[in-house]
């Protein structure tokens, strides 16, 4: 994947001063959204400006990643206080390896000299805490919505929790103006930021030809012909990311000769995925988790993110890199992406009937899936370029 973010530096800096020593705290290694977006930061940091020092909570491709771009890189198996799986580890992790980690890292801080701690996510907070001791400035970078539907487990009630966000930090970032709504009242305005998530595949990656070829070679492994209209679905099989909704909606398109064959096919895995199964018979296909999706994004007509909540939706930027029609849940994120009738639908949470038609007419006119695929590619190379992003999270890190 082309790494467009390349040397776009850590803020402006006087010559001839040391790189600034920044410890970054990830909350896993797994392919992500919030480590998608670090990865971008990695590729796109001048390590002649910063000196990053990248900590993952759990191994994952993200952790190699890392490695590769030259980041010295480890993993420290940090305590979430949200969406965590109660058990003895877990409970062992937390009150007797947590707090000795949160004390031994803000004598590292001092130690070595770091200038700022940066956390990419809401779910640790051992890193936080250890820069607030170590009176070392910290930038929370918030990839979620504080919100119980959200977060169904959390160690402290979730107002209490963006209550120390903000305390515990010199800026918080938020990845949608709707993900800092839900802290109004708990974080002091004037610490907050919105910057919204970036697309990783540039120019390299949509004109690559072997990417094309591979599509194609997918289109026909899954039995979809070029007069079908293949549907992708990525993410978590969870009730928050709602996939049956696909499915139901693909029900109710009632077979017809003017209608071309509508293939969903679905990317993931998750709790959902017998009932996934069950509800999808053989109308369509189910896949595991892709390590490059850019075959699949290529192979598509339509992409379709059925979110009952989505602090931003990464993958409709992705899929607007490659000039696909998108249709997207009217929830707190998308429509920060989707410009209505413009780049993309929306439609409301949970509404089949709504989706249905939405891919009914999609499906009827070809020509609206490729204006709205050429216009959302322009929407995307402007406002959501790699570029933009890293500069963006460097100038909050220079405030600091």
């Amino acid at each position: 994947m082309g790494n467009a973010a390349q040397g776009g530096g850590c803020g402006s800096r006087q010559a001839g001063l040391r790189p600034r020593r920044v410890l970054i705290a990830a909350h896993s290694g797994s392919q992500g959204g919030a480590e998608l977006c670090l990865d971008t930061l990695l590729a796109g940091t001048d390590p002649a400006d910063c000196d990053l020092d990248v900590r993952f909570a759990c191994d994952g491709p993200m952790v190699q990643r890392s490695q590769r771009l030259g980041w010295p890189t480890s993993v420290e198996p940090w305590a979430w206080w949200l969406g965590f799986e109660p058990s003895k580890w877990y409970w062992r992790n937390l009150c007797g390896k947590g707090w000795m980690r949160v004390l031994r890292y803000a004598v590292r801080l001092r130690r070595h000299r770091f200038q700022l701690v940066y956390s990419n996510s809401a779910v640790i907070f051992e890193a936080a805490l250890a820069a607030k001791l170590a009176g070392v400035p910290h930038v929370w970078h918030v990839h979620e919505i504080l919100d119980p539907e959200y977060w169904p487990r959390h160690l402290a009630p979730l107002p209490v929790v963006a209550k120390r966000i903000g305390r515990w930090s010199c800026r918080v970032i938020f990845e949608s103006d709707a993900a800092r709504r839900v802290c109004t009242g708990c974080i002091e305005p004037g610490k907050t930021r919105v910057i919204h998530n970036p697309v990783r595949f540039g120019p390299s990656d949509v004109n690559d030809p072997d990417v094309w070829e591979q599509a194609a070679a997918l289109r026909a492994r899954l039995g979809v012909s070029t007069d079908d209209v293949l549907v992708l679905w990525m993410g978590q099989f969870s009730p928050r990311k709602d996939p049956l909704l696909l499915c139901r909606a693909v029900q109710l398109l009632a077979p017809s000769s003017a209608l071309p064959r509508v293939v969903p096919v679905f990317v993931g895995e998750g709790p959902l995925q017998p009932a996934l199964e069950s509800a999808l018979g053989d109308r369509g296909r189910i896949c595991p988790f892709q390590p490059d999706v850019r075959p699949w994004l290529a192979a598509c007509d339509v992409l379709a993110l059925t979110s009952r909540q989505e602090s931003f939706g990464l993958v409709l930027v992705e899929a607007a890199a490659f000039g696909k029609a998108v249709i997207a849940t009217r929830v707190e994120g998308p429509p920060e992406i989707v410009r209505e009738g413009e780049t993309g639908m929306l439609v409301p949470p949970g509404d089949a009937a709504a989706l249905a038609a939405a891919l009914k007419q999609l499906a009827q006119l070809p020509g609206l899936q490729v204006r709205l695929g050429k216009a959302a590619q322009r929407h995307v190379a402007e406002h959501f370029s790699p570029q933009r992003y890293v500069r963006a999270v460097h100038e909050v890190w220079a405030e600091c």
